[in-house]
């Protein structure tokens, strides 16, 4: 599982991913990926250095997405809910991914 995230003109921004990425751990049998508490506090401050870069976010967003890591996932849906409301209505791919969650968390 490798997501394409273009970082490749900021490497604080690589490092920071590549510290995310290396706390995320699969267990034996299992396709849901655990977080270790060290990729919280690494997504903690790249949120605090880059969370005002929408397109950080949505690449931090298809990288937990794929990674099937739902706690980080929901903390960067927050994040994008929280501070960047008005930007969802301009990205198609956020609003897709979106209706879906909040379309089939209603059903249940």
């Amino acid at each position: 599982m490798t997501i394409e995230m273009d970082t490749s003109s900021n490497t604080n921004l690589v490092y920071l991913i590549d510290q995310i990425r290396s706390n995320l751990s699969t267990p034996n049998g299992n396709e849901t990926m655990t977080e270790t508490p060290r990729a919280h506090a690494w997504l903690l401050t790249t949120l605090s250095i880059y969370g005002d870069q929408f397109n950080v976010l949505i690449d931090l967003y298809r990288l937990f997405r794929e990674y099937k890591s739902y706690i980080l996932l929901s903390f960067i849906i927050e994040h994008i809910l929280q501070y960047h409301i008005n930007e969802i209505d301009k990205n198609n791919y956020i609003q897709e991914e979106f209706q879906l969650i909040f379309t089939s968390s209603s059903n249940r």
